[in-house]
């Protein structure tokens, strides 16, 4: 062998071995990425000009610093994406590892892999050429990348599976809506970063839409270093981060709510300085968005740790009239006013314990005396007790709902004669209690809008509705003869509500003047307090207890629950201007 071929090899092997630093991250993506598929709402190759907030996280992960990052995100945010693009730039350009990302359950987890991951491998080149021929080395739920690499897809309800094999980088996406730790098992979250131990220079990154403070997490992102997108004003230059409080839409309103089509087209963010205060419109934020920068909040981080916060106002594609469009929609729907602190403003639902009745004189409607028949439907619902009934009364009209009256009473023919004095068309009486002596009251006056109401701790839907035989309680029966209504409600839901309404954050949902003398009404509306706790298969979950009488609030839950199957209020409502 000649000495240029010898040469050749070692100059051959020198190369090999010779280190050579990473390129950058978002360079290489935009350079080597193509998205595909029918699942990508921008297929193509990558771009990251219209989210330039993505950059700050993209090299936040690449960095070696790093060894944990901690993603809050909210809707249409590219939150996935980042974290796919994070992935494949490990796979094309370290040496060698073993990559786990963890779903929720095993179906997301192929979901993903099939209509977004696959795809994007398929169409480009720098992760192709890595693909195997052997279709054995390349399934659904573990992929071989050029004998170097290894990826494994799993669902967290598999313990067994998340403990068996180490990994360079553990990617943990939805935290909140994995399994938590239970009796005998170690929780899915823990199970994945102790894969990392075998690894000194391990990365673990958790991403996902917040729920509740106590959330995973929110918490994760609480120990990081707490960074927030800060964009300029145009005006005056001012940094800050757009928030909920920047909203600017009053001047939609309309008699009994707002003006839907308004809000798409007028809505703007004011900025927050004193000394500016000028309008910023959706033909700014682009170039906002180009000269924001993100800046960490927390003195004292986790070493290592970097956490970052997006709320859907820094998306390119979610305007601050679509911002205000949801947040009116949410008061409509039981639950909704959570999902749009979550899903749109991504931050964590606060379900204060200590609610102060204080809070609900922001819940007084001015000039509302109580007693005021008011709204073009009354709805009467009724607790049943042993040796009473409790009843409360409520006006709906566009937009909005007053509280009239409450009390207590003896006999169903006083409930009767409220009815009528109140012009109430729709009674919902709680059949919980003395169930059988309910049914036949409904059914004696099922002509008259009577119907039974039956509340369940959680459930699959906010409503549902059952047909059932009144004299025997049997929804078998219920063929033989006349029929009575029964209304399930799913209690989570419709708490929620009313825990957020007694803050006064409930738009539409008012009470009379002076409610704060009323003892008994606050006293009972404030007796019940949320508390987060796990199921038995170990998931969190916000339980109801009281500490007191609550008659009060089951009246304003079963309430707003009967005027929502009676489409009264809720994105069906029968009251068009809204």
């Amino acid at each position: 062998m000649t000495t240029a071929v010898y040469r050749a090899i070692w100059a051959e092997i020198a190369n090999l071995v010779a280190y050579r630093p990473k390129p950058d991250i978002c360079d290489w993506a935009e350079r080597e990425i193509v998205l595909q598929g029918p699942n990508e709402a921008r297929p193509g190759p990558l771009s990251l000009d219209l989210t330039p907030y993505a950059r700050g996280i993209l090299r936040a992960a690449a960095d070696d610093a790093t060894t944990d990052l901690t993603l809050v995100a909210a809707t249409q945010v590219i939150k996935t994406t980042i974290l796919r693009l994070v992935l494949a730039y490990e796979i094309a350009n370290t040496a060698s590892g073993s990559a786990l990302w963890v779903w929720p359950n095993e179906k997301s987890a192929k979901n993903f892999s099939k209509g977004r991951w696959q795809p994007m491998v398929t169409a480009s080149s720098a992760l192709f050429q890595l693909r195997p021929r052997d279709t054995d080395e390349f399934t659904n739920l573990r992929q071989n990348f050029g004998g170097r690499w290894v990826l494994r897809l799993e669902g967290s309800g598999s313990p067994a599976n998340l403990a068996s094999e180490p990994a360079s980088l553990v990617i943990i996406d939805e935290v909140d809506k994995l399994a938590e730790e239970t009796e005998r098992e170690a929780g899915a979250v823990l199970l994945a970063d102790e894969r990392t131990k075998s690894y000194p220079r391990a990365k673990r990154i958790k991403a996902g839409t917040p729920t509740l403070e106590t959330g995973p997490i929110w918490q994760s992102f609480l120990k990081g270093s707490m960074e927030y997108f800060f964009v300029p004003c145009p005006h005056c230059g001012l940094f800050f981060t757009p928030k909920q409080a920047h909203l600017v839409f009053d001047h939609c309103k309309i008699e009994g709510g707002y003006d839907l089509q308004k809000l798409k087209r007028e809505v703007f963010l004011r900025c927050p300085s004193d000394a500016c205060q000028q309008p910023i419109r959706e033909s700014h934020k682009q170039k906002m968005l180009l000269c924001g920068e993100w800046r960490a909040t927390n003195p004292n981080p986790q070493p290592g740790h970097r956490s970052f916060q997006l709320p859907s106002f820094v998306s390119p594609f979610v305007s601050a009239g679509t911002m205000a469009i949801q947040w009116v929609l949410s008061h409509k729907t039981p639950g909704g006013l959570q999902n749009y602190v979550n899903s749109w403003l991504g931050e964590p639902w606060n379900f204060s314990v200590d609610s102060d009745p204080g809070e609900l004189a922001r819940a007084i409607k001015p000039g509302h005396v109580r007693g005021t028949v008011w709204g073009d439907f009354v709805v009467l619902t009724v607790d049943v007790q042993r040796t009473e009934l409790h009843w409360l009364a409520r006006g709906y009209g566009a937009g909005e709902s007053r509280l009239i009256n409450h009390g207590t009473v003896g006999t169903i023919e006083e409930i009767d004669d409220l009815q009528q004095k109140l012009g109430a068309k729709f009674v919902g009486i709680d059949s919980g209690f003395r169930t059988t002596e309910v049914y036949q009251w409904v059914y004696a006056r099922r002509a008259k809008g009577w119907i039974a109401l039956k509340g369940w701790q959680r459930g699959k839907n906010i409503t549902w509705t059952q047909r059932i035989n009144p004299f025997f309680g049997d929804a078998r029966r219920a063929a033989s003869g006349a029929t009575i209504k029964l209304l399930h409600i799913n209690n989570q839901a419709f708490d929620t509500d009313i825990f957020a309404a007694r803050r006064g954050e409930m738009e539409g949902w008012f009470v009379y003047e002076k409610v704060g003398n009323d003892r008994i009404y606050v006293s009972e509306l404030f007796a019940v307090y949320p508390r987060l706790e796990k199921d038995s298969y170990g998931f969190q979950h916000l339980v109801s207890y009281s500490k007191g009488d609550e008659h009060r609030f089951d009246l304003e839950r079963y309430n707003r629950a009967v005027a929502y199957d009676a489409r009264l209020v809720g994105p069906r409502s029968r009251f068009h201007s809204t």
